[in-house]
C-alpha cells in the first residue's frame, strides 16, 4: 500500500476489503394525495473500506521510533492519495480513521482501521491527455472532467461544443495566434493568458462521459488533460 507516494510495503502487510460500490442511497419526498414516494434521485454515499494492517516484523523488533514513523503516515489532518496492492493503477483519496491497538495474537501484531474514501470513485493514477477531440474514449465507469488548453486560437469567440448532447461553453474575445486559453471544467472557470475571463451566459461546462464521446472547438488546437473515474 502507498499512503501520500510513501511505499508502506517494509512496515506492514495490507488487506482491504473492498466492497463492490459504495451505498446507494435515494432522495425520496412525500407528495400529499399520492400513495409512496416521489423518487428524486440516487446517489453514492460515503465509500468506507476496512483495512487490516499486520506489522512485518516482531512486536520486540519493532522500536518506538518505527511504531511513530508508521503512524506518522497514516494520521492526516487532509484527505491524501492511498494506492492498495490490488488496484496499483488506480488511487483514491481519503482518511485513515478508528482505533490503532495492536494485537499481540499471532506472531506479528495487527490492527484494524478504515479508510473513509473523499469521494465514491477510484481515479487513474496516469492522467490521460488528448489531442484528437473530434472523438476519443473515457475508458472509466463514471463521468469525470478535465482541463482543456487551446492555443493558436484567431478569432473573436471561442467554443467547445460537446455534439452529444449539445452542450457548450463559449467566450467571446479578440484572440491572437500566441494566446493561451485554460478551460477548466473541474472549477468551471475559463483563463486566457493566465486572467480570468467570463463565459457567455448560456455556457454550461460539461462532464467527460464514460465511453465515447466527441467535442468540437471552433478555433485553434486543443488538448485536453483528464483522469478516468471508476465506482
Amino acid at each position: 500500500m502507498i499512503v501520500n507516494g510513501i511505499n508502506l510495503s517494509g512496515l506492514v502487510k495490507v488487506k482491504a476489503d473492498k466492497s463492490l460500490i459504495a451505498p446507494l442511497e435515494v432522495v425520496s419526498a412525500q407528495i400529499p394525495g399520492r400513495d409512496g414516494d416521489k423518487l428524486i434521485k440516487g446517489h453514492l454515499g460515503t465509500y468506507t473500506i476496512p483495512v487490516h494492517m499486520r506489522l512485518t516484523l516482531p512486536p520486540r523488533e519493532y522500536t518506538f521510533h518505527t511504531r511513530r514513523k508508521l503512524a506518522s503516515l497514516l494520521f492526516h489532518r487532509e484527505p491524501v492519495q492511498v494506492i492498495f496492492d490490488d488496484e496499483p493503477d488506480k488511487y483514491y483519496m481519503g482518511l485513515f480513521s478508528g482505533e490503532s491497538e495492536l494485537s499481540n495474537l499471532w506472531y506479528t501484531a495487527s490492527f484494524d482501521l478504515e479508510f473513509i474514501c473523499d469521494s465514491a470513485f477510484a481515479y487513474s493514477v496516469i492522467e490521460r491527455e488528448e489531442n484528437n477531440l473530434g472523438e476519443f474514449t473515457n475508458r472509466g465507469t463514471a463521468p469525470t472532467r478535465g482541463i482543456l488548453t487551446v492555443t493558436g486560437a484567431t478569432s473573436s469567440e471561442l467554443q467547445i461544443l460537446n455534439e452529444r448532447t449539445g452542450k457548450f461553453v463559449r467566450i467571446v474575445q479578440n484572440l491572437v495566434k500566441s494566446d493561451t486559453v485554460i478551460i477548466d471544467f473541474t472549477k468551471e472557470k475559463v483563463t486566457v493568458n493566465g486572467y480570468f475571463q467570463p463565459v457567455t451566459l448560456e455556457s454550461d461546462f460539461f462532464d467527460i462521459e464514460p465511453g465515447t464521446n466527441s467535442w468540437t472547438l471552433s478555433h485553434g488546437t486543443g488538448v485536453l488533460r483528464f483522469r478516468e473515474r471508476w465506482i
